[in-house]
């Protein structure tokens, strides 16, 4: 019989059907990798399979040592009907370095409070727009490396609804990054995310030079920007009052989410999982609504109106500084070294998220629209806002803020931004990873330092960022978008 303090190494063997989750998450700084989350009753946990089991080998294939986190995942995704996995396991259940922390709940942000986030090392001001300063004279920083990816769930058909975007420049002589990410829901999401983007490049177009090695990114548009020369704000802020700065910014970027409900397109095909549903538009259709959508082919079904939004989280690396604005549940993971060991460490390096998830369900949002909406919404059991206006009283919605949705702002929603500002530090500065909720809803910050940590490059870490967050989804009828944009950070050479 095995002492307590004895090591084991079992085989586990998954036999699975097409397209059947394995059940369980993976990650850690570097092999042997860790199970860090296990589905009760999935494939995985029947196996045999356990939290914090190190992966010594799959299907034979040592991977033990000196293998990239990309490879292992790519092994075992690739393994059609029987995955064969050699862990390495104490006999008490743990293993013989320090516990990772079990993954309960992978939508969460370390080091929450109400109002600031504490993040190690680093002094934040947290805020919407007033209460501004201006940054101090200092090196400047950069982009390093940028990279983004974006992968089409399963809940719209085919139709990706987030969009990414990314500019590498000048700015008044100093070089600036702005990067972001769009999450469109519900019919016409994609509309609302593509105009969204539109509208960041337009405004960097125009006041920004564009740098040796720019980088663009964006997803499903192309560049033609007759309908945004239109668009006007006074970049000066961003040096002498940041927070003014993003908020213009998101007051830009809503206002032509907004203006793309005048037009909206004669005829429109929403997909509830793979199912099409066709509707055509009938203008003026509702004194109240106005234009609304109608489903010839299912009489039964409501009049849909004319609103439709994309939330948004925007990352500004200028100067010495970190800026970053936030409406929804989108997320800002800033990815720091030079660390303390502690449980969500890894070898010095840290992430943690920084923005806060404008939901129904959050007792600050709560607040929000019950002092300046009274009586405008109530929150249901469930999670929703509920309007009380009887023409829109049946569109209940989780989120609370978003680019765009003519009609919900009168319930309370809204494009107003909560803005973080962070210092860079050479001794600490590494990385940004701004990610829709598709993203998190499946990996922890610490997974997502992992992947990061893992990839050679920041394009390599956003594809096998929102991959896994892809695979990790228990039932594939569910799989949101998931897109991620990386910003690999460090003093601009020309500032040193």
């Amino acid at each position: 019989m095995m002492s307590n303090n004895e090591k084991c190494t079992m085989e586990c063997v998954l036999l699975r059907k097409p397209h059947e989750k394995l059940g369980f998450h993976l990650t850690g700084s570097g092999a042997p990798y860790v199970i860090t989350g296990i589905t009760e009753g999935g494939l995985a946990h029947l196996a045999g399979v356990r939290l914090e089991d190190r992966i010594l080998s799959i299907n034979g294939v040592d991977v033990s040592q000196s293998i990239a986190l990309m490879v292992v995942t790519k092994l075992i995704s690739e393994q059609a009907n029987e995955l064969k996995i050699v862990v390495h396991r104490n006999n008490n259940g743990t293993t013989d370095q320090s516990p990772l922390p079990q993954q309960t709940n992978a939508n969460h942000n370390d080091h929450v409070c109400d109002g600031e986030k504490d993040i190690p090392s680093l002094n934040v001001s947290v805020g919407s727009g007033d209460d501004d300063s201006s940054y101090p004279p200092t090196l400047s920083f950069s982009a390093t490396d940028t990279g983004a990816f974006s992968r089409v769930g399963s809940r719209h058909g085919d139709v990706n609804q987030d969009n990414f975007y990314a500019f590498c420049g000048v700015y008044s002589g100093v070089p600036i990054t702005i990067g972001a990410v769009f999450d469109g829901h519900g019919m016409l999401g994609e509309v609302a995310s593509k105009v969204a983007v539109k509208t960041l490049h337009s405004l960097c177009s125009t006041y920004c030079q564009e740098g040796d090695g720019v980088h663009t990114h964006t997803a499903h548009f192309s560049h033609d920007l007759d309908d945004y020369d239109d668009i006007t704000m006074d970049f000066d802020q961003i040096d002498s009052a940041p927070k003014q700065f993003m908020t213009s910014l998101f007051q830009c970027l809503n206002a032509k989410v907004l203006a793309s409900h005048d037009s909206p397109p004669s005829q429109y095909t929403y997909y509830s999982g793979s199912d099409p549903i066709h509707f055509e538009l009938k203008e003026n259709y509702s004194d109240d609504l106005g234009s609304m959508y109608l489903c010839p082919e299912m009489e039964y079904m409501p009049p849909r109106p004319i609103d439709f939004g994309c939330t948004a989280v925007v990352g500004i690396v200028y100067k010495n500084s970190l800026l970053i604005g936030n409406a929804g549940d989108a997320d800002a993971i800033v990815l720091v070294k030079g660390q303390k060991e502690s449980a969500n460490a890894r070898d010095g390096y840290l992430a943690t998220s920084v923005t806060e998830k404008h939901t129904a369900s959050s007792e600050k949002e709560q607040d929000r629209i019950n002092r300046d909406f009274p009586d405008c919404a109530f929150f249901t059991p469930d999670g929703y806002l509920a309007p009380t206006e009887a023409v829109i009283s049946q569109y209940e919605v989780q989120l609370t803020r978003s680019l765009g949705h003519r009609l919900l702002a009168r319930a309370g929603v809204i494009g107003d931004p909560e803005i973080v500002i962070l210092p860079l530090d050479e001794r600490t500065a590494f990385g940004l990873v701004l990610c829709s909720d598709g993203i998190t809803d499946e990996l922890s910050v610490t997974d997502i330092l992992d992947r990061v940590r893992d990839a050679s490059n920041a394009a390599e870490a956003a594809e096998l960022l929102s991959n896994d967050a892809h695979e990790y989804v228990m039932d594939d009828t569910k799989i949101d978008d998931c897109t991620a944009l990386v910003l690999m950070v460090g003093l601009d050479a020309t500032s040193i």
